[in-house]
Formats: structure tokens, C-alpha cells, sequence
């Protein structure tokens, strides 16, 4: 049987309208697992009142950049539970069929039209 690995601490998941301009940062606390090449992940919210913020970036784009303690971070999607409150993480993956530059180029406009969208009121 292979060994168990576990990390249970703080981290931080980053939301970016693109390369350069982070939007939130949302402290929370996880724990993960790994056994072999796969991994489990889930978490809470450190602060509730980060609730609310937290589930309009999820509707928005469930595409997160978790930040452990060390700064070291890892590209995740979040797939949090009803109440926001809690979450599971998978790594993120791009569709096999488009090209990492253009996933990231479909992600920023699409966040930089939201939250266009958002300044203006609609």
C-alpha cells in the first residue's frame, strides 16, 4: 500500500482578471491529501465574511490560484459547497483541445468584460 501524504494549514486562493491584475485574495484553510500520483482537496473559508465575494468569483470563473504558506502556488478549480462556505479543489486542467494561450486569453476577456460590466452598473 503506498503511503499517505497530508498537508493541513492556510492558503490563499488568488482570483486574476489577468496576468497582472489580481481582483481578490481570500484566506482560507485546507487540508490535502495524496496517495500516489492523486490528490484531495478541501477547505473553508477563513473569514465568513468573505462569503458573498467568494461566490460571485465562483459563478463567475471557478479558476483559482491557491497559494500555500511558502508563496509556491498551484492553478486550482473550486467547486464549493451551497453555502459557500466550504469547498473541494481539483487541479486545473485545460480542455485538451485549446491551446494554453488561448484559454488564458478566453479567461481575461471574459473577466475583463465582467467586471467592465460591473463598474458600469449592469
Amino acid at each position: 500500500m503506498a503511503a499517505v501524504d497530508r498537508y493541513e494549514g492556510h492558503g490563499r486562493l488568488d482570483w486574476w482578471a489577468n496576468s497582472t491584475t489580481l481582483v481578490a485574495g481570500i484566506d482560507v484553510s485546507v487540508v490535502i491529501t495524496t496517495q500516489g500520483p492523486a490528490w484531495e482537496a478541501h477547505g473553508r473559508l477563513a473569514n465568513d465574511e468573505d462569503r458573498e465575494g467568494f461566490a460571485v468569483l465562483c459563478d463567475l470563473d471557478p479558476v483559482f490560484s491557491f497559494r500555500f504558506d511558502d508563496r509556491s502556488t498551484i492553478t486550482v478549480t473550486v467547486h464549493p459547497a451551497d453555502d459557500h462556505r466550504q469547498f473541494r479543489l481539483d487541479e486545473f486542467r485545460l480542455e485538451p483541445d485549446v491551446p494554453p494561450r488561448s484559454r488564458a486569453g478566453q479567461i481575461s476577456a471574459m473577466r475583463s468584460a465582467t467586471l467592465s460590466m460591473m463598474r458600469e452598473g449592469r
